[in-house]
C-alpha cells in the first residue's frame, strides 16, 4: 500500500510542476505552519522578518481554525486562509469550496514549515498552483519503515529545501526561524516576537496595592494539568505572598477548585476568546502556569511567566525563549506534580518582590512565604 502511496504522491508532483500559474504583479508567499496556538505564536516572527525584508511580497498564510485569532490582526499577514490541510479525509469534505480556491490561486512560491510527514498532507501540497515548493528538512515520527514516506519520496515532492533540521536546530522556534533566509536575513537577536494582539477593553477591578496574578493550573494535552492538591497548595503560597490571584473561568480549570475555602481564593474571570485573554494577561504582574499556549501567549507580551511542565525533551525544544519567562521542570519526568515546591517558592518570591515596584502600597506586599 505504501508503494502505491508513493507513485500517487510522485505523479501528483508531476501534475502540479506540468500546471502553469499566472503571472504575479509582485510576489505572493504562502506560508503553511504548524497549527497548534503555542506553534503558532512561536512561529509569528518568521512572518514580520520576511514582511519587513520585503514589504512589496504579498504573505499569506494557511492556518487551522484554532489560530486564526492569533493571525487575525497580525500587521504582517496580507490575507489568512483557515483550513486544516492535515484534516482526516471525513472531516475535509465539508472545505472544498476553500480547497478550490486555495488550489487554483498562483503562488509564487510555498514554504511548508508543518513538518507532517504523512500522505493526505503531502498529496494535498500537490494539488498547489505554484512552481515554487519549499519545504523543512525530512521530519518522521514514524519507526515502522513500512508506514514511513520515505526521505528520497519526500524530497522529490518538493522544489528545494529550507532551514535546518532537528539535529541542526533542536529548538522548535529558533528552527521556524531558520527558514528566514528565504525571504530575509535570519538574525535571532532582531526577531520580532510581538503577536501585536489588539487592546480590548475589559471591567475588571483590582486591588492595586497587591499584586495581581493568572494562574494557569490546567491546559489541553495529556501531561499539563496540576493536581487539586498541587493548585490549593500554589494558590495558598501566592495568597500568603500577598497576592490576589485570578483564574480563567474554564471547565478544566474550574473542577480544580471545587473547596469552598480554596473557592474564596480565587477570582474567576472569563475570557471568550485570545483577545480578552491576552488583555487579561496585560494586567497581571505576572503569570504560574502550565505548559499551555498561556505560557506562550504571556512571554510574547513580555509579561513575567513563571512555567511549570514535565522534563521531557519535546517540550524543553518548545520553551518559549523571552528573558521575562522562566520555566521549572519536574523530577518525575512524567508527572508534573513532582516540580520541586521550594524552587516554585523562590520563583515566586522573586516575581513577587519584582512587582513591588508596580505598587504603592508595599505594605500589603510580604516578601517571604512561611509555610
Amino acid at each position: 500500500m505504501l508503494k502505491l502511496f508513493n507513485l500517487l504522491l510522485k505523479y501528483q508532483c508531476f501534475r502540479r510542476k506540468k500546471r502553469s500559474s499566472i503571472a504575479l504583479s509582485k510576489p505572493r508567499i504562502l506560508v503553511i505552519p504548524y497549527d497548534a496556538i503555542g506553534d503558532m505564536l512561536l512561529t509569528l516572527p518568521v512572518f514580520s522578518a520576511i514582511k519587513k525584508a520585503h514589504p512589496d511580497w504579498d504573505i499569506e498564510v494557511l492556518c487551522h481554525e484554532r489560530s486564526v485569532k492569533v493571525l487575525a490582526q497580525y500587521p504582517f499577514v496580507d490575507r489568512l486562509w483557515c483550513w486544516n490541510i492535515n484534516a482526516k479525509l471525513f472531516r475535509n469534505r465539508y472545505d472544498q469550496k476553500k480547497r478550490e480556491e486555495l488550489y487554483t490561486r498562483s503562488f509564487t512560491k510555498i514554504i511548508y514549515l508543518a513538518e507532517k510527514c504523512n500522505f493526505r498532507s503531502l498529496f494535498r501540497l500537490q494539488q498547489f498552483t505554484t512552481g515554487k515548493l519549499l519545504t523543512l528538512p525530512y521530519y518522521s515520527l514514524k519507526t515502522d519503515p513500512k508506514k514511513r514516506i520515505e526521505e528520497a519520496v519526500f524530497y522529490s515532492l518538493f522544489d528545494g529545501v529550507v532551514g535546518k533540521n532537528h539535529q541542526q536546530e533542536p529548538h522548535f522556534a529558533l528552527r521556524m526561524f531558520s527558514s528566514v533566509s528565504q525571504g530575509a536575513e535570519y538574525v535571532k537577536e532582531e526577531m520580532d516576537f510581538s503577536p501585536y494582539i489588539p487592546v480590548v477593553e475589559l471591567d475588571y477591578t483590582f486591588n492595586s496595592s497587591k499584586p495581581a496574578v493568572l494562574f494557569n493550573p490546567a491546559g489541553t494535552q495529556p501531561g499539563n494539568t496540576l493536581s487539586e492538591k498541587k493548585s490549593a497548595w500554589i494558590v495558598n503560597t501566592l495568597v500568603k505572598l500577598g497576592c490576589q490571584v485570578f483564574v480563567f473561568d474554564l471547565p478544566s480549570q474550574t473542577k480544580l477548585f471545587i473547596q469552598e475555602n480554596l473557592k474564596a481564593q480565587v477570582t474567576f474571570m472569563p475570557s471568550a476568546h485570545i483577545y480578552e485573554g491576552a488583555q487579561i494577561i496585560r494586567m497581571m504582574d505576572f503569570i504560574v502556569t502550565t505548559d499551555t499556549s498561556i505560557g506562550h501567549l504571556s512571554s510574547a507580551l513580555l509579561k513575567p511567566a513563571l512555567i511549570l511542565r514535565e522534563d521531557q525533551i519535546w517540550r524543553a525544544r518548545c520553551d518559549p525563549l523571552a528573558i521575562t519567562t522562566k520555566v521549572l521542570v519536574s523530577d518525575n519526568p512524567d508527572d508534573i506534580n513532582t516540580v520541586d515546591n521550594d524552587l516554585i517558592i523562590q520563583a515566586i518570591e522573586s516575581l513577587v518582590f519584582n512587582a513591588q515596584k508596580n505598587h504603592t502600597n508595599e505594605q500589603d506586599i510580604v516578601g517571604k512565604c512561611v509555610l
